[in-house]
């Protein structure tokens, strides 16, 4: 494989061993339960995550 860039870049490429555990994705959110989803967007519209400014 090869990557190659048109301007300075920076490439960050992760890795490792599958967890085996069930995932569930909703916007940018990733849990492992539909349950947990949803708290996760509470926690995020309650401030819980803290602001980016």
């Amino acid at each position: 494989m090869s990557l190659s860039a048109l301007e300075e870049s920076v490439v960050l490429v992760l890795s490792g061993e599958p967890i085996a555990e069930p995932v569930t994705t909703y916007g940018p959110f990733v849990m492992n339960t539909q349950d947990e989803i949803v708290q996760a967007m509470n926690d995020y519209r309650s401030g819980k995550m803290g602001h980016l400014d």
